[in-house]
């Protein structure tokens, strides 16, 4: 998978209505990732306002 293709991935990703299941939304969706052989090395999340969360991430195939 090449940036582009990874990147648009990103953009397809969860879009998370509903607060209470943000995080099992987030690790589904980067468990999914893993499978594809693509792995997080770092990942913030942050809670903001209204319910809302923040995540900042880096992503890389693995073994890379």
């Amino acid at each position: 998978m090449n940036s582009s293709a990874l990147a648009a991935r990103f953009v397809s990703g969860p879009h998370i209505t509903a607060a209470s299941n943000a995080e099992a939304c987030l690790g589904e969706w980067l468990a999914e990732l893993e499978l594809e052989g693509i792995i997080a090395e770092q990942i913030e999340v942050k809670a903001g306002s209204a319910g809302t969360v923040s995540v900042s991430a880096t992503l890389a195939r693995g073994g890379q």
